[in-house]
Protein backbone atom coordinates (compact mmCIF):
# COMPACT_ATOMS: atom_id res chain seq x y z
CA UNK A 1 0.00 0.00 0.00
CA UNK A 2 1.33 3.75 -0.44
CA UNK A 3 -0.88 5.70 2.08
CA UNK A 4 0.18 4.02 5.54
CA UNK A 5 -1.66 6.27 8.15
CA UNK A 6 -4.66 6.39 10.95
CA UNK A 7 -7.78 8.04 8.93
CA UNK A 8 -11.28 9.03 10.06
CA UNK A 9 -14.55 10.12 7.53
CA UNK A 10 -17.84 9.54 7.83
CA UNK A 11 -20.36 7.51 5.25
CA UNK A 12 -23.39 9.67 4.33
CA UNK A 13 -26.00 7.00 4.22
CA UNK A 14 -29.18 8.81 1.99
CA UNK A 15 -32.96 6.86 2.01
CA UNK A 16 -35.79 8.42 0.33
CA UNK A 17 -38.43 9.39 2.88
CA UNK A 18 -35.45 9.57 5.91
CA UNK A 19 -33.03 12.26 7.52
CA UNK A 20 -29.19 11.11 5.80
CA UNK A 21 -27.90 8.84 8.63
CA UNK A 22 -23.68 9.76 8.88
CA UNK A 23 -21.71 6.46 10.00
CA UNK A 24 -18.31 7.00 11.42
CA UNK A 25 -15.49 5.06 9.74
CA UNK A 26 -11.96 4.66 11.35
CA UNK A 27 -9.13 2.96 9.46
CA UNK A 28 -5.89 2.26 10.00
CA UNK A 29 -3.27 1.61 7.36
CA UNK A 30 0.12 -0.17 7.89
CA UNK A 31 3.42 -0.72 5.73
CA UNK A 32 5.57 1.24 3.49
CA UNK A 33 5.24 3.08 0.23
CA UNK A 34 9.22 2.56 -0.37
CA UNK A 35 10.99 -0.37 -1.29
CA UNK A 36 15.05 -1.12 -2.41
CA UNK A 37 14.65 -1.07 -6.56
CA UNK A 38 14.72 -4.69 -7.80
CA UNK A 39 17.99 -4.15 -9.81
CA UNK A 40 20.06 -3.14 -7.03
CA UNK A 41 23.24 -5.01 -7.22
CA UNK A 42 23.72 -7.09 -4.24
CA UNK A 43 20.10 -7.43 -3.39
CA UNK A 44 18.73 -10.82 -2.62
CA UNK A 45 14.98 -11.46 -2.71
CA UNK A 46 15.14 -15.05 -2.18
CA UNK A 47 15.12 -15.43 1.24
CA UNK A 48 12.71 -15.00 4.02
CA UNK A 49 14.50 -11.66 5.28
CA UNK A 50 15.92 -10.21 1.96
CA UNK A 51 19.43 -8.97 2.28
CA UNK A 52 21.26 -6.60 0.27
CA UNK A 53 25.13 -7.57 0.53
CA UNK A 54 27.75 -4.59 0.22
CA UNK A 55 30.68 -7.39 -0.41
CA UNK A 56 33.71 -8.03 2.11
CA UNK A 57 36.30 -4.65 2.93
CA UNK A 58 39.67 -5.46 4.42
CA UNK A 59 40.81 -3.40 6.95
CA UNK A 60 43.31 -0.99 5.03
CA UNK A 61 41.57 -1.14 2.08
CA UNK A 62 39.56 1.37 -0.05
CA UNK A 63 36.41 2.93 0.69
CA UNK A 64 33.57 0.78 -0.55
CA UNK A 65 30.51 3.09 -2.26
CA UNK A 66 27.47 1.41 -3.07
CA UNK A 67 24.47 3.39 -5.21
CA UNK A 68 21.24 2.61 -3.95
CA UNK A 69 17.80 3.39 -5.27
CA UNK A 70 14.55 3.39 -3.40
CA UNK A 71 11.60 3.51 -5.34
CA UNK A 72 8.73 5.47 -4.23
CA UNK A 73 5.53 4.30 -4.78
CA UNK A 74 3.56 6.66 -2.81
CA UNK A 75 1.40 10.19 -4.18
CA UNK A 76 4.05 12.17 -2.27
CA UNK A 77 7.14 13.04 -1.66
CA UNK A 78 8.73 10.46 1.37
CA UNK A 79 11.66 11.76 3.69
CA UNK A 80 14.57 8.51 3.96
CA UNK A 81 16.92 8.79 7.02
CA UNK A 82 19.46 5.92 6.53
CA UNK A 83 21.29 4.76 9.50
CA UNK A 84 24.71 2.29 9.06
CA UNK A 85 24.93 0.51 12.02
CA UNK A 86 28.40 -1.74 13.21
CA UNK A 87 28.18 -5.41 12.57
CA UNK A 88 27.24 -7.31 15.88
CA UNK A 89 30.24 -8.72 17.62
CA UNK A 90 30.73 -12.29 16.88
CA UNK A 91 30.40 -15.13 19.49
CA UNK A 92 34.32 -16.01 21.14
CA UNK A 93 32.99 -19.51 20.62
CA UNK A 94 32.13 -18.86 16.75
CA UNK A 95 35.69 -20.79 16.14
CA UNK A 96 36.78 -24.06 17.87
CA UNK A 97 40.34 -25.11 16.98
CA UNK A 98 42.04 -28.38 18.83
CA UNK A 99 45.53 -29.28 17.82
CA UNK A 100 47.16 -32.66 18.31
CA UNK A 101 50.74 -33.46 17.70
CA UNK A 102 51.76 -36.88 17.37
CA UNK A 103 55.39 -38.16 17.92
Amino acid sequence: NNMPGRYKSELVSNVDGLAPTKIPIKAKVVGSPLELSRNTVGLDMNQENPSLNFSTSLIGTDVVHKIIKIVNNGPVDSILNWHVRKKRPLDADLVQLKLQFDE
